[in-house]
């Protein structure tokens, strides 16, 4: 094992310290030039915490070897990590058995998070960390201290469990973040490099193998891969609608549900155009019709570095994209076991939404501090410093500060559960306006009161709330209960184009086109209602849905009556 080198380290200011201090500032810049949304300001204060937790991070792993610390932080944080997947892992198995509850209702293992796919990614996290850890020492003789033999059987205990419930949670993102992470490893030891020389046929072989793999992975849940597919597409699109500042920090949903429509809006006809039938479903080319029944509005980017780009434009994904690529090359050039837990969380967050979820966010945190910490300056080297006389007053400052920052962090993270009845240490007054700016940016919320002003007959209010919402969320509801505002206030104008954009924005959804047709009858518009009702009867239908059945249902009668209506009209006018 490479001990001194893993563990050698100099505390200054990174490469990465630098990216990652200019995507916040650009994130700053991006919710300044955007207009200073409450919903940025809300993401950037839930940033603030893990700020603080990397600076301390930061110092702690900066510690260097010598006499008085043999062991650094870093073999310690090692240990907590691979503790803390056996931990998760213990939890998912006691589930799975039935002692358990899981979190979700519709899956049994799902350990500590609120579905299985963050599980899955947070297991694979760990399993790369705890391989790349225990893989040197299987190729070497028994040797090192007891510490160290003790770590690599936390480390392979890790592993074991994480076997176990890894394939339950069903997250190919999670498989092939580790698989990635596991192969970058094994090509990564020379003495792995060699064999694969000596045989030459396993690279042709394995090309098969993953091949074969990724093929099964995508048919064993079609439907959701496609629409990963889409989301990846519609995100690029909405990347390149605002390529400067982006949308706005925490409004990337909303830009999401704008590329969408738009996207829709260029390729399917009005459903409302009388004396056409080009906008029905079933003659749509086949590939844009897999396209309308993967459509949604996904409630996470489903690809954090596009997310961001959505939130700050092209140079957010940059800087981002700049500071993972340069973390891996860091550790991965420092052969640093957490390289393998970045290569696999970096991965996993392609196709997933790790930065939603506080563990895979902490994660995150490790892996980075770890990645800054290798740069040394040449006047600041382990050996010297090993030596010197103030070695241990310089590691009691910064263990000290580190504490400090880490203190304010848990004060932090108490702030933003201050809604939640708990006792705090934080002001009253600071706790209401947390309180206050937290249900300003839910978009749940936000949609829940405004339809409670609809129903209460307050639609200007409504519309007020239900705007704000819109830009939060790609969820066609909000246009729908808009629509309906407008409805109510006589505008029929503005309630059609905001059935419309609702179509458009999920066009496989049968409600906007429902309200649409209401809206069409209501005003006289026969013709129109006729169409859309023959639009809605050639979208595919869920006959075990039964809310989709009954609008099904409404469209057939509103379609036959209209018919027979239109019919007695052109006879009448023959006549």
């Amino acid at each position: 094992m490479r001990e001194n080198r893993f563990f050698r380290r100099g505390l200054g200011i990174s490469s990465i310290d630098a990216l990652l201090a200019a995507l916040a500032v650009w994130f700053v810049i991006s919710w300044l030039a955007t207009g200073r949304d409450p919903a940025g300001l809300a993401l950037i204060a839930r940033t603030v915490p893990y700020a603080m937790l990397y600076a301390g991070l930061r110092i702690l792993l900066s510690i260097r070897d010598g006499r008085q610390f043999p062991y650094s932080f870093a073999w310690i944080v090692l240990v907590a990590l691979c503790v803390w997947g056996v931990t998760e892992a213990a939890c998912g198995l006691w589930q799975a058995i039935g002692r358990g509850v899981s979190r979700h209702a519709l899956y049994a293992m799902t350990g500590h998070f609120s579905n299985p796919g963050p599980f899955g990614g947070f297991i694979a996290c760990i399993m790369a960390v705890a391989f790349a850890w225990v893989y040197p020492s299987l190729r070497e003789k028994p040797n090192g201290s007891s510490i160290k033999k003790v770590t690599e059987g936390i480390a392979l205990i890790a592993l074991a469990v994480g076997m176990l419930v890894l394939p339950a949670s069903m997250s190919r993102a999670a498989w092939l973040g580790l698989a990635v992470a596991v192969t970058v490893t094994l090509l990564g030891d020379d003495g792995a490099r060699s064999w694969v020389r000596r045989h030459r046929f396993v690279i042709p072989l394995g090309a098969v193998v993953v091949a074969a793999l990724m093929a099964g992975a995508f048919l064993l849940k079609r439907d959701s891969a496609v629409g990963r597919l889409h989301i990846w597409d519609i995100e690029a699109r909405a990347v390149m609608t605002r390529p400067l500042f982006g949308a706005g920090p925490g409004l990337g949903l909303g830009a999401y549900g704008d590329a969408q429509a738009a996207f829709f809006r260029d390729r399917l006809p009005d459903p409302a155009t009388a004396d056409s039938n080009d906008s029905l479903f079933s003659r749509l080319p086949a590939l844009l019709r897999t396209r309308v029944q993967a459509a949604g509005c996904p409630e996470y980017p489903f690809n954090e570095f596009l997310g961001i780009g959505m939130e700050t434009g092209l140079p957010g994904l940059l800087l981002a994209l700049s500071a993972a690529v340069l973390a891996l090359l860091s550790l991965f050039r420092h052969k640093n076991p957490f390289a393998a837990g970045l290569l696999c969380w970096v991965v996993f967050a392609l196709a997933s939404y790790p930065l939603s979820i506080p563990q895979l966010c902490i994660l995150l945190v490790v892996f980075l501090a770890e990645s800054a910490s290798p740069y040394e300056k040449r006047n600041f080297r382990s050996e010297t410093c090993a030596s010197s006389q103030s070695e241990p007053k310089t590691a009691g400052i910064t263990i000290l500060s580190a504490l400090l920052g880490l203190v304010l962090c848990v004060m932090s993270w108490q702030l933003g559960e201050s809604g939640s009845g708990r006792r705090s240490v934080w002001p009253e007054a600071l706790r209401a306006k947390s309180t206050e700016l937290q249900r300003s940016v839910d978009y749940r919320r936000l949609y829940a009161d405004g339809h409670a002003l609809f129903q209460a007959g307050r639609f200007a209010e409504s519309l007020e709330l239900l705007r704000l919402g819109a830009l939060l969320s790609s969820d066609p509801m909000f246009d729908i209960i808009i629509g309906r505002d407008y409805e109510a206030l006589g505008d029929f104008d503005k309630a059609r184009d905001a059935y419309l954009r609702a179509h458009y924005m999920v066009p496989g959804r049968l409600y906007p086109l429902v309200r649409l047709m209401r809206l069409q009858v209501r005003a006289g518009q026969d013709a129109q209602a006729l169409h859309t009702a023959r639009t809605l009867l050639d979208l595919p239908v869920n006959p075990r849905h039964r809310t989709m059945q009954r609008l099904h249902d409404e469209a057939l009668a509103t379609r036959d009556s209209l018919a027979a209506l239109i019919d007695i009209y052109d006879y009448e006018g023959r006549e």
